[in-house]
C-alpha cells in the first residue's frame, strides 16, 4: 500500500497566499525605447559629458511621455550633483550624504541655488549602472522609490552628475559609471 504524503493545511496556505502576493504585485517597469545618443553606451564607450547628456536626453524623454513638465539645467543643481557624484567615487558611498558632507539642504542653501526666505523642494535620485538607459530603467521601476521623484510634476530645474566608475567597493569600476541626477524647485 501506498502512503499518501501529508500535507499540512498551513502549508497549502501559505503557498495559496504566496501566489495571490506575487499575482498583485507590480510588473517590472518594461524596457524604454529611446532615441537618445548614447543612451545603451557603456563608460568604455563614451565619456563622461557624453553619457550626462545621454541622461539628460532620457530625463526629458520619459518626463514628457509622461506629462511631468519639463526641467531646465540649472548650473548650481549641476556644480552641486557633479561634487556628489565624485564624493561618492572616491569614498565608495552610495548615498545622499557621505562622510564629511553637508546634508544636501545644506548643500543647496550654500550654491547661490537659492535666495534668503525661499520656499524649495528637491529629490535626488543616485545610482550606478552599466549604461544611462538601465540606470534610468531602474529609477523608473514601479517597486523603486526613485519613480516618484524622476516624474514629480513641481520639478523645474535639474543637476546631472556622471562619473566612470562603481561608487561601491568591490564592483569592477570599469563597467559601471556613477549618476546623481538632483531635481528641485523653488518659489519666492
Amino acid at each position: 500500500m501506498l502512503a499518501r504524503p501529508h500535507i499540512p493545511l498551513a502549508a497549502i496556505a501559505c503557498a495559496l497566499l504566496t501566489v495571490a502576493l506575487l499575482a498583485l504585485s507590480p510588473a517590472p517597469a518594461a524596457a524604454l525605447e529611446t532615441d537618445c545618443p548614447k543612451a545603451k553606451a557603456t563608460p568604455a564607450q563614451a565619456t563622461p559629458a557624453q553619457l550626462k547628456r545621454a541622461m539628460r536626453c532620457l530625463l526629458r524623454e520619459v518626463r514628457t511621455k509622461r506629462n511631468s513638465g519639463k526641467v531646465k539645467a540649472h548650473p548650481d543643481l549641476t556644480r552641486i550633483a557633479r561634487r556628489h557624484t565624485k564624493v561618492m567615487l572616491r569614498k565608495n558611498c552610495l548615498r545622499h550624504r557621505c562622510r564629511g558632507e553637508a546634508p544636501l539642504d545644506q548643500r543647496l542653501e550654500a550654491s547661490g541655488y537659492l535666495r534668503p526666505g525661499q520656499r524649495y523642494g528637491y529629490a535626488e535620485a543616485i545610482g550606478f549602472s552599466t549604461t544611462p538607459l538601465a540606470m534610468m530603467e531602474t529609477w523608473l521601476n514601479p517597486r523603486n522609490g526613485v519613480r516618484k521623484n524622476i516624474l514629480g510634476r513641481r520639478f523645474t530645474h535639474v543637476g546631472i552628475g556622471v562619473g566612470k566608475g562603481a561608487a561601491r567597493r568591490g564592483k569592477p569600476d570599469s563597467r559601471y559609471a556613477t549618476y546623481t541626477v538632483l531635481l528641485a524647485w523653488r518659489r519666492g
